[in-house]
C-alpha cells in the first residue's frame, strides 16, 4: 500500500533550483524599466523646476497698489536671473495685492530691498523684479519686503496718449 508520488519540475529545475521563466524575466524588464522611467522623470522635473518636491526654497511676500497682469509662475528676477517665481497672489488685509515669492535658499535678500513689477520684452510677461539694497539685516522666510513698485500698466499709458493726458 506504498504509494509513490511523482514530483513534476519544469525541464532544467534540478538541485540548483528552478530556472526562470518567460513571465518572471518579462516582469522583471517591465520592472526595471519602470524604475528607470520615474528616476528619469524626477531628475528631468527637479533640473526644469528646482525644488519642486519642497526643497531649496523659502518664500517671501510684498504687497502692491496693483498686480494687473501678474500671474501666478510668473518669474521673480535679479539682474535678469531667475531666482524664484510668484507662488500665489491675494488680496491683503490692507486692501493691497500681496504676492507670495518662493526664492531659491541661497538668495538672501536685505531687508531694504525692492520688489518692482515689470515687462519682459515690449509685450512680454510680467516679472517681478528684485533689486536688492545694501542692509547687512536679512529678510527672513516668510517675511515681508516694505518697498514695491507695481508695475505701469501700458494700455492705460496708450490710452492716457491717445487722448491727450501726456
Amino acid at each position: 500500500m506504498e504509494q509513490i508520488y511523482k514530483l513534476n519540475l519544469p525541464s532544467g529545475a534540478g538541485v540548483a533550483g528552478p530556472t526562470l521563466g518567460k513571465q518572471s524575466i518579462t516582469g522583471m524588464k517591465v520592472a526595471l524599466f519602470l524604475a528607470i522611467g520615474l528616476f528619469s522623470l524626477g531628475f528631468v522635473s527637479h533640473s526644469v523646476k528646482p525644488g519642486l518636491f519642497g526643497l531649496g526654497y523659502y518664500s517671501v511676500f510684498a504687497d502692491f497698489q496693483t498686480v494687473d497682469g501678474l500671474r501666478e509662475g510668473a518669474q521673480v528676477e535679479i539682474a535678469g536671473v531667475r531666482i524664484g517665481e510668484v507662488e500665489r497672489i491675494f488680496l491683503a488685509p490692507n486692501e493691497m495685492a500681496r504676492v507670495e515669492m518662493r526664492l531659491r535658499e541661497d538668495i538672501m535678500l536685505p531687508e531694504d530691498t525692492i520688489a518692482a513689477i515689470g515687462l519682459r520684452g515690449l509685450l512680454g510677461d510680467k516679472v517681478v523684479r528684485i533689486l536688492p539694497g545694501g542692509s547687512p539685516r536679512k529678510v527672513p522666510a516668510s517675511g515681508t519686503l516694505q518697498e514695491t513698485e507695481s508695475g505701469v500698466d501700458l494700455a492705460d499709458l496708450v490710452s492716457k496718449m491717445l487722448v491727450g493726458g501726456l
